[in-house]
């Protein structure tokens, strides 16, 4: 009897210090976390790499805002005409007329080189508009840092092109807009397919946003008059309202400024978020450290008690004294938590309800532990707090036999495509 006691009181000893040892182990990982998230809230409060991004960018702001005032006071040279047009397409173009194929599409386009900013395939653009679009192309040049706005009509999409991918196609391949600006608009309109989309390159989308095109060209005037086959009245609409928004001397500035304007807000938030996660972070961790002591605190009083408990020498050489010993010993809540098992991470809370659980493993040994903390004895299961849950497990809904499924449907997924280009598309 004395080497079963012997064998128990080792297996329970060994128990006691693995757990005190695991839990000294997570509170050097909390420690360690704590310093860590504690240097990362220092580095950002002291903030060292942020004021040096947010003085770099203020610096280019002031450039900018001097440069957007001598445009204001026509100091700033502005390039020729045929410089700019010269750069418009990155393919050459010569004669009054070019067939030009879209790359990757079995589309062409024509375009006239003595106004490259309207390709009229489908027929339909008065030349009333066309100088028009000419003459404005000239004032965006003068005063919008070579801004260019393309209208382009066909009577068909190409096979297996939808009006988005055929338009950023076109708008990337002919290059509309200044080349290191990104200042093009690029106007298209399928007749047959009743599809129009506005192109924005990434130079103005935050003058031309995706939802003040979307305005533009999904206007009830502008579709009316297209359901009516009055296409110049349409266009004339969009071409005025996407004039209005880019034609300025200084759109292109704006545009850089109103860009370092969000990168400087976008970095205070970033830094903000930092400090706000690093220091929650030591807090959550500083808790745990506190909950974790707590309940090696109590799992030692435990322990001792059990201790208290263990059979002296004199005792180990009575059987009948033995036996009583041992049963005392198998009813402490020590014993019932090393029955049970305790987790890396229990709180006091779980301790208690893991020693409830031993407890009954100790009046029931062949017991079989089901999910949830849950005990079954017989037919009998328990909840995890060792209250009874039913009396008639086998026919119970907590037993998983008694679930079935009647199939299983799916309602779509999504595949992660990825998007890319501003503007809006719209039809009539």
């Amino acid at each position: 009897m004395d080497k079963k006691v012997e064998k128990i009181q080792e297996k329970v000893r060994l128990f006691y210090k693995k757990h005190q040892r695991n839990t000294t182990i997570v509170v050097v990982i909390s420690l360690s976390m704590i310093l860590i998230l504690g240097m990362a809230a220092w580095h950002e409060g002291k903030g060292i790499s942020y004021e040096a991004k947010q003085t770099a960018l203020r610096e280019k702001q002031q450039v900018l805002q001097k440069k957007r005032d001598d445009i204001l006071a026509g100091k700033m040279t502005e390039a020729s005409t045929q410089t700019t047009i010269n750069n418009f397409s990155k393919q050459e173009i010569t004669g009054e007329n070019e067939l030009v194929t879209i790359t990757g599409t079995n589309g062409q386009l024509n375009i006239n080189d003595a106004n490259i900013y309207v390709s009229d395939n489908a027929g339909i653009v008065s030349n009333q508009l066309k100088q028009k679009m000419f003459q404005l192309n000239q004032q965006l040049l003068k005063n919008a840092n070579g801004a260019q706005f393309m209208l382009i009509t066909v009577p068909a999409l190409p096979s297996g092109e939808s009006v988005e991918s055929y338009s950023n196609k076109i708008a990337n391949q002919l290059g509309v807009g200044d080349r290191e600006k990104n200042n093009g608009v690029v106007f298209l309109m399928a007749i047959e397919d009743r599809e129009s989309r506005l192109e924005v390159g990434y130079g103005l989308e935050s003058i031309l946003t995706d939802s003040y095109a979307d305005d533009i060209i999904n206007n009830e005037e502008v579709k009316e008059a297209f359901r009516d086959e009055d296409y110049n009245t349409g266009l004339n609409k969009i071409i005025d309202q996407v004039s209005a928004a880019i034609n300025s001397k200084t759109a292109q500035v704006d545009n850089e400024l109103t860009n370092i304007q969000t990168e400087l807000n976008t970095n205070t938030t970033k830094r903000n978020v930092l400090l706000m996660a690093s220091i929650a972070g030591m807090l959550i961790c500083a808790v745990y450290i506190l909950q974790i002591l707590r309940t090696r605190k109590l799992v030692k009083k435990m322990y001792q008690d059990y201790l208290n408990c263990l059979p002296t020498k004199a005792v180990l050489n009575n059987s009948e004294q033995t036996k009583k010993v041992l049963n005392k010993m198998k009813k402490t809540s020590f014993y019932c938590l090393y029955l049970n098992g305790a987790t890396l991470f229990a709180t006091k809370g779980k301790i208690r309800r893991a020693t409830k659980r031993g407890s009954l493993l100790s009046i029931y040994p062949n017991a079989k532990k089901q999910s949830f903390g849950r005990l079954l004895v017989g037919d009998t299961l328990y909840s995890y707090d060792g209250s009874v849950l039913t009396y008639a497990y086998l026919n119970s809904q907590y037993n998983p036999s008694n679930h079935s499924s009647s199939g299983s449907g799916s309602g779509g997924s999504f595949g992660g495509g990825s998007f890319g280009g501003g503007g809006a598309s719209g039809s009539w």
